[in-house]
């Protein structure tokens, strides 16, 4: 099965290479139109133009072809059979061409050289596929040319000509001697990327490409070699980590494990390397965190705030279900999906601080330290009290203040204090969007100072925002809201 993922997904990028050495291979071979021109000008007299003229453009429409294959599914084996009859097609105009502008002595024959350095630039693989898709085409070259000399009244005699008999000679040693090379060069490129490959792949998971860093973990792109599917992969380096952050990590994928609500994100796999590094498996989202949405574009409408509150809010109720206090909601730990069809479906991240209320052996730190985010924190957890629920529904205002108003609800040199009922300034004075008062009064409630004062928990937060009596936000208004994110600026 891995095997078998492995070689579709070489097979995928032998194809998508392909199809980039067919556009260019397609243009380079018109381009050199003006050349047969010159030449026909200044020295072939004889040249026949318009058949030089429909050589170029079947030459190039056969090295064009492989631009129709926008399939995945191809087999790698498939694609190289296609390449070694592509190519020949191409090469036969190539030596008709060399028979109108010199024969046996044409320099065309050194254009062979872009095949292989096409196939060593873009195609590199092993040496024995390499040769497979070069050396028909060169065959094909010197047998048409070699066919055309021979059938030429003009050009036959040439082959009783030593001078031009050592010239051919010549030409045909060099470009054995630089397919010879592009062939070696292609398989040491390959070998080298396979090796890379190799070091960049977790189990069954292969490396693509570094989406985050921070603090000791990474977030990369990767590709699940057995499913056939591309995932997040997060990454603890074992030479960067302590016990904490080792603890953190794994409650992390025990906390998200447990949990279904569409709303959060899912945990696809769980697992470490003998050196230690640990990782986990999670789907991979397309579209920005809440955070990035409103430093981009400024505070949101209140409808889309309520949007999103709603979904957040479900996935903490049936974290709070499950006895787990996340501790670090805030707008960069809610994601929005900008992918069609789901544009504002919200997914809460990051459980790598939360804790279980029921075991203490959940949670990384004690009693007296502040784990979280200061601006979204609770009084209660500045300083240094046990997080719950109340904790996290406090932080969930917070972060609805920060979506709403486009700045943070407190001050720097209020982190360390007791926070007031209502913050400095009233929301909807800071607020750019007209605000429902019910709205304005659960954001303010949900910061209330004494956790007693807050809604208990995330299902008491779903109830309240249920009751909320504003307008809905739109699918249509949500892809509106992303064609906008995206527009260029």
């Amino acid at each position: 099965m891995i095997s078998d993922e492995r070689e579709r997904a070489r097979a995928e990028e032998l194809r998508l290479a392909l199809r980039r050495a067919a556009a260019l291979g397609a243009v380079a071979y018109l381009a050199l139109l003006p050349l047969d021109l010159y030449l026909a000008g200044a020295l072939f007299h004889e040249a026949d133009l318009g058949w030089c003229l429909a050589l170029r453009l079947t030459g190039a429409a056969a090295l064009a072809t492989p631009l129709a294959i926008r399939r995945y599914g191809w087999s790698e084996r498939g694609l190289i059979a296609f390449t070694s009859t592509m190519v020949p097609l191409s090469v036969a105009g190539l030596a008709l061409l060399a028979l109108e502008f010199g024969g046996l002595v044409s320099f065309y024959v050194l254009m062979l050289a872009f095949y292989g350095i096409a196939l060593g630039t873009f195609m590199p693989s092993h040496w024995t596929r390499m040769t497979v898709m070069l050396v028909p085409g060169l065959v094909t070259y010197y047998a048409v040319l070699l066919a055309g000399v021979l059938r030429s009244d003009a050009l036959a005699p040439q082959l009783r000509d030593a001078g031009a008999v050592a010239t051919f000679v010549g030409q045909a040693v060099l470009v054995l001697g630089l397919a010879i090379f592009a062939i070696a060069g292609g398989h040491a490129h390959w070998r080298a990327r396979t090796r890379l490959q190799d070091a960049r792949r977790l189990g069954r998971y292969q490396l693509r490409a570094l989406l985050g860093r921070g603090g000791m973990n990474e977030v990369w792109r990767a590709f699940d070699t057995r499913l056939g599917r591309e995932v997040a992969l997060k990454l603890l380096r074992s030479h960067h980590a302590d016990d904490a952050a080792s603890t953190r990590f794994v409650r992390e994928a025990l906390a998200t494990s447990a949990l279904t609500s569409p709303h959060t994100i899912r945990l696809h796999d769980f697992g470490a390397n003998e050196d230690g590094t640990a990782w986990i498996v999670m789907e991979l989202l397309e579209g920005r965190d809440l955070a990035a949405l409103v430093e981009a574009h400024g505070p949101l409408d209140p409808r889309r705030v309520v949007h999103f509150a709603r979904q957040a809010a479900e996935s903490l109720a049936e974290a709070h279900e499950h006895g787990i206090v996340h501790r670090d909601i805030k707008p960069a730990n809610l994601f929005a999906l900008s992918t069609a069809g789901q544009e504002d479906t919200l997914k809460l991240l990051d459980f790598g601080i939360a804790r279980r209320l029921d075991a203490s052996d959940w949670s990384a730190t004690l009693v007296g330290t502040v784990v979280g985010t200061p601006a979204f924190m609770a009084p209660e957890q500045l300083s240094g009290a046990a997080a719950s629920p109340a904790s996290d529904v406090f932080a969930f205002g917070a972060t609805l203040y920060a979506l709403l108003a486009g700045r943070l609800p407190f001050s720097e040199g209020e982190h360390l204090g007791a926070r007031p009922s209502v913050p400095r300034e009233r929301l909807g004075a800071v607020a750019p969007h007209p605000l429902p008062p019910e709205l304005e009064a659960l954001v303010t409630r949900c910061m209330a100072p004494d956790p007693r004062d807050r809604p208990a928990d995330g299902a008491a937060l779903v109830h309240a925002l249920q009751t909320l009596a504003l307008p809905p936000w739109t699918s249509d208004e949500a892809r509106a809201a992303w064609a906008r994110a995206d527009a260029p600026r």
